[in-house]
């Protein structure tokens, strides 16, 4: 699994290589958990965390999950099931979240979806949310 998770970060990263105009997106994690096993295939359980800038675009209500493998590919879309949730620290901020102070502001939006995956062992997980942000480093 350790393997897996790290493949699924490398996809990302590899992702997000190519020249990009920012706006909204400041990051974004995807994590999975098994919630049943059978005998031909598994069901997870898969969480997409997505930072979004307050100073840009509305977060997207929906994400598009890409799935493959040897055994199989498939796209599903992610539903937004949480969120907005202020995160940046406000020790040092004045104002109300989100109100354009001085720091870079984030929000956290949660998007979860059950899916089911073939007993295969190289399952990679692709997200993506155009528009990073250019703050963010």
């Amino acid at each position: 699994m350790k393997f897996f998770y790290k493949y699924i970060c490398f996809s990302i990263l590899l992702f997000y290589t190519n020249n990009l105009v920012a706006s909204h997106a400041g990051g974004m994690d995807i994590s999975y958990e098994c919630v049943s096993q059978q005998s031909t295939f598994d069901l997870y359980k898969i969480k997409i965390k997505f930072y979004r800038d307050c100073s840009g675009s509305p977060a997207p209500g929906d994400i598009d999950l890409i799935y493959t493998s040897s055994c199989n590919s498939d796209m599903v879309v992610v539903s937004q099931t949480a969120g907005p949730v202020y995160i940046t620290p406000t020790c040092t901020q004045s104002g109300t979240p989100c109100s354009g102070g001085s720091l870079v502001e984030l929000e956290e939006y949660e998007y979860q979806k059950i899916i089911s995956l073939d007993k295969c062992s190289d399952w990679v997980l692709t997200a993506c949310v155009k528009n990073s942000n250019i703050a963010i480093t």
